[in-house]
């Protein structure tokens, strides 16, 4: 048991003896938690949400509440 009875000598204490022990118990290397990515693997297809919507003829839809302006298309029906 240290005799600590000032600041600094906590100080001193803690920068040492105290941090040297806590990171050689409790820190571990770094590794790299990502992978790559498959092969065949489409992150398109992976993150896209479908919702069917009707398209106003001001080429608006509402999504959760909100109006979306869509730019025209050619392939637009109207």
């Amino acid at each position: 048991m240290e005799k600590i009875t000032t600041y600094q000598q906590a100080n001193t204490f803690l920068l040492t003896t105290f941090l040297t022990w806590y990171n050689v118990r409790y820190t571990h290397p770094a590794r790299s938690v990502y992978m790559p990515l498959p092969d065949g693997k489409n992150l398109d297809a992976v993150f896209r949400v479908k919702k069917e919507r009707t398209v106003n003829i001001d080429h608006t839809i509402q999504f959760y509440g909100q109006v979306i302006q869509l730019p025209p298309s050619r392939n637009a029906l109207f």
